[in-house]
């Protein structure tokens, strides 16, 4: 076993060997995914060399990256909408989903909601969260999300 000394040592070798990228890439080439052309294609790899195809991401991993995109899409949503703090929590974290599952810049395009929310319609913002494309795409998800937003409650 390695000292927590060896460890940063290790880790800083790797850094430096390896590089840091935050985006998917081919260890092939070092392209980004979808910019590699190569025959036959290496593994897909991210961060510091992390073979995503064999090794992948343990549970405490996934817990880690959908603990940081919550708080991520929280600021976002923050900024980008003044009534978003004086609705119920329920319909705070409906709006935080929305904006995980679809990006914020898509959940901007959802107008009529968004004056129904402010107006305080919560059950016409319901029905026009059902009225899209996006329900269609995820189907129970959007009904379920659509009757926390009528009701403000789970």
């Amino acid at each position: 076993m390695l000292t927590p000394e060896e460890s940063i040592i290790v880790e800083h070798m790797l850094m430096e060997d390896e590089g840091v990228r935050v985006l998917p890439y081919f260890d092939c080439c070092g392209r980004e995914f979808r910019k590699c052309e190569c025959k036959p294609q290496g593994k897909l790899t991210i961060g510091v060399g992390r073979n995503l195809e064999d090794t992948g991401l343990s549970e405490n991993e996934c817990q880690g990256l959908l603990s940081n995109d919550v708080k991520r899409t929280t600021v976002l949503v923050e900024r980008s909408f003044p009534w978003f703090e004086k609705i119920s929590t329920a319909r705070r974290l409906v709006i935080i989903s929305m904006a995980f599952n679809m990006g914020i810049d898509k959940l901007k395009e959802f107008k009529k909601m968004i004056r129904q929310i402010e107006s305080g319609d919560f059950y016409s913002a319901s029905k026009e969260m059902l009225n899209s494309k996006w329900a269609a795409q995820v189907k129970h998800r959007a009904v379920r999300l659509s009757e926390i937003m009528e009701k403000g409650e789970f």
